[in-house]
């Protein structure tokens, strides 16, 4: 009994360090064919011998995991390498890395949040003695956007890691203004436009072991602004021309007892 206690409380103070890669590629909304995330696995295995378990060549939300003979992880070369082939593939590449360290057992969370205000409600203005319309009143609102990462490793007996995790991603692509009516009695509020995506799994990680995830993308908006000064309204003068990317994620996880 002494014994297997002692087992017990090494294995819930043992601390497990999760990390995500996200590298991330945008194409052009209009471009309907998307990107064939098999074509990439085969150009990682001729450049730098990763190899894949089963499923092998998969485009699905789990598409297998990197075989430990991967040359990965070997500081910017490697980092750089990957973002140029990405760019093969799209308009622009990106890497991200997250690192989440919890204890066995226990639930750990990472997030990068923006807050953005706008316009939700008019209420009309009292009428003065005159009879003149008073001004209306405003009624604002918030909404959040931005990445979260949560974790709860398992670690087992021989070092494999057991691992729930949660992703979720969203960005703000614009405002929707609603009007009504003209001149003096002009209203308008304001309608946020978002798009995000979710994925979760339980997936098993030997030691050395990254899994990889595809089949995950979402719209973001690309704002290109001029304006007379810094910092001035673009109401004094300037241009701002909107357009739409479609971003695609691969995404490596791995696991690792400390």
């Amino acid at each position: 009994m002494r014994e297997f206690l002692r087992q017990e409380n090494k294995w819930l103070r043992t601390m497990v360090n999760v990390t995500f890669d996200l590298y991330s590629v945008k194409t052009s909304d209009a471009d309907e064919k998307g990107l064939d995330w098999s074509s990439v696995f085969q150009s990682l295995n001729r450049k730098y011998g990763l190899t894949f378990s089963t499923p092998s060549l998969s485009t699905g939300a789990t598409a297998g995991s990197v075989g430990a003979s991967m040359v990965w992880g070997n500081g910017t070369a490697t980092t750089k390498a990957m973002l140029a082939l990405l760019n093969q593939y799209g308009e622009a590449s990106q890497h991200r890395p997250i690192s989440i360290t919890t204890l066995n057992g226990m639930w750990d969370t990472k997030s990068r949040l923006a807050t953005e205000g706008y316009l939700k409600e008019t209420v009309p203005g009292l009428s003065s003695g005159s009879g003149a319309a008073g001004a209306p009143g405003l009624k604002t609102d918030t909404i959040t956007t931005g990445d979260q990462f949560a974790v709860l490793p398992y670690v087992q007996n021989d070092n494999t890691v057991l691992l729930r995790y949660a992703i979720g991603l969203s960005d703000l692509l614009g405002m929707f203004d609603v009007t009504t009516g003209s001149g003096a009695t002009l209203q308008k509020v304001q309608t946020p436009r978002t798009e995000s995506l979710n994925a979760s799994s339980t997936i098993a990680l030997a030691p050395g072991e990254a899994a990889v995830i595809t089949g995950l993308s979402r719209l973001v908006a690309k704002r290109d602004d001029t304006r007379l000064a810094e910092n001035l309204p673009l109401v004094l003068g300037g241009t701002r021309r909107l357009a739409y990317q479609r971003e695609h994620f691969l995404i490596l996880v791995r696991a690792t007892p400390l």
